[in-house]
Formats: C-alpha cells, structure tokens, sequence
C-alpha cells in the first residue's frame, strides 16, 4: 500500500492508480473586432450595346459631291474652244465631241452655251435614251442649279444623263 506524504497538499489518504496530470487548458478565446457591414453589392451596370455604324441604304443613300452651275455659267462656253450643253438638268462638256458629231460641226455647235433640249430634240434621233446608251456620261461636268455652288447628289446618280 502506499501512503501518500503528508507535505504535498494534493495528495489524498486513498491510493490511486492514475497519474496526476495538468487540467486540459483551453486556447484564450478572443473577442470578434466588430466591423460595420458592408452595403449589398449590385451588378454592374452593363455598358449600352454600341449601335452599328448607319450603312447606306435605299433610305439613306450615300452622297457624293457635285457641281451646280446656272445657265449663266453655262452661256460662257459658247462655242468650239469650249462648249457646254445644259440638258435634261444636266451640264455636258462637249468640247471634245465636237469633231466626233455624226451631223458635223456646225450642227453640234448650235447648242453650245444654252440650256439645249428643245434643239436636240429637234433632231429625230437625240433624246434621253441616246444619252444613256451613247457612253455620253463621261461629259458630264455638272448639273444645274440656281446657283454655283458645290453640292451633294446620291452617288448611284452621279452618272445620270437626264434629271430634270
């Protein structure tokens, strides 16, 4: 049997058969550090979809630039060192056709310096449908206006022979 020392304030006058050990220490707790809570958190607002750039269409047709002269500026090209044509609404440069005239001379040159319809027509063959098929857009130096200015026409009507 064994008996416990009188000197050590733990001991018991019964005989044990466990060990004594330390109590169980527990880790310090800590206090949370209180934090304010944070607003709810929205998605972001989406960027607008980007609009496609405006085609041309039939509703929208592309332009492009073009010359308007008056019958004033057409008058001063009257004759075979430079003769323009006003037709149709549409200002020829016939200079160069001139000497090619089917008719002649004299005849093509009966028109230059005018607002020239009614004498083309006078001739059964001229009307708007030879212009067209007669490769005769390549004269075209302008269109008539009001006023001389620069200004803006669909691009698809560029090479029109005939607008008024």
């Amino acid at each position: 049997p064994t008996t416990p020392r009188p000197t050590d304030p733990q001991a018991t006058p019964f005989p044990t058969s466990r060990p004594t050990t330390a109590p169980p220490t527990r880790a310090p707790t800590t206090r949370p550090t209180l934090r304010p809570t944070p607003p709810p958190t929205r998605p972001p607002t989406p960027n607008p979809t980007p609009r496609p750039t405006p085609r041309p269409t039939d509703a929208t047709p592309q332009m492009c630039a073009m010359e308007f002269y008056t019958l004033a500026d057409v008058a001063q090209h009257p004759d075979m060192g430079s003769c323009w044509y006003a037709l149709y609404g549409v200002v020829f440069d016939f200079t160069s056709y001139l000497s090619q005239h089917p008719g002649g001379l004299g005849t093509a040159m009966i028109g230059c310096g005018k607002d020239a319809a009614s004498l083309f027509e006078l001739e059964p063959t001229h009307n708007r449908n030879l212009l067209r098929s007669g490769g005769f857009s390549t004269y075209i130096v302008g269109r008539v206006g009001t006023v001389r200015e620069t200004g803006t026409v669909p691009c698809d009507e560029v090479n029109l022979v005939a607008v008024a």
